[in-house]
């Protein structure tokens, strides 16, 4: 399902996986501000 939705967006699963790795070591730097649920909310887009 994961590759259906990347391919239809003409995104390779590389992509989508760097993506979601940056989005959540960014919510790790910035939990402190509340920001722990961004990567979540990164995913579902």
């Amino acid at each position: 399902m994961i590759a259906a939705v990347a391919g239809a967006l003409d995104v390779t699963l590389v992509d989508l996986t760097l993506a979601v790795a940056e989005s959540l070591r960014s919510a790790q730097s910035s939990a402190s501000r509340g920001a722990t649920c961004s990567a979540a909310y990164a995913l579902a887009a």
